[in-house]
């Protein structure tokens, strides 16, 4: 269930927060602001209505995240 989904320990909240700060690109931005609500506590249908996006698109960034890491965000 994507609710429950957790991210993987790659990056501490404070460290994704300067990824936010320091993307190059709105696209890269809003993949890193994505994982900073996650991060947060925020659910899925919440961070997709935040950036317009749909929920699955959420759990999506999330997999490539856990499986590829920061590397896959940019």
């Amino acid at each position: 269930m994507p609710a429950s989904l957790k991210l993987a320990p790659h990056l501490t909240e404070e460290e994704i927060a300067d990824c936010v700060q320091s993307a190059n690109d709105p696209v890269e931005m809003r993949r890193w602001l994505a994982l900073l609500l996650k991060i947060r506590g925020k659910r899925h249908s919440e961070i997709a209505v935040v950036l317009e996006r749909h929920p699955s698109w959420v759990t999506h960034l999330i997999h490539l995240y856990n499986e590829h890491g920061p590397k896959r965000m940019a």
